[in-house]
C-alpha cells in the first residue's frame, strides 16, 4: 500500500486541494476565497476576509 503525503496548513481556513486553497464561513455556507501557490498566501487571504467582515474584532492567523 503506497501512503501519500498530504500537507496539512498550520493556518484556519487554509486547506491543500491539488494547491493552498483559502475558505470562510459566511451565513452557514463555505466560501472559496481562492487557490494560491503557497500557504502564506491563502491565509493572507484569509485575514483579509476577516478584516473586511469583523474589523478591529477579528481573530486572524498570525502570518510573520
Amino acid at each position: 500500500m503506497i501512503t501519500r503525503y498530504k500537507p496539512v496548513s498550520k493556518f484556519f481556513g487554509v486547506e491543500w486541494r491539488n494547491g493552498w486553497c483559502a475558505y470562510v464561513c459566511q451565513y452557514g455556507k463555505r466560501r472559496l476565497l481562492g487557490r494560491f501557490d503557497s500557504e502564506i498566501s491563502a491565509a493572507l487571504a484569509v485575514n483579509e476576509w476577516l478584516i473586511l467582515v469583523y474589523g478591529d474584532a477579528a481573530n486572524l492567523n498570525k502570518v510573520k
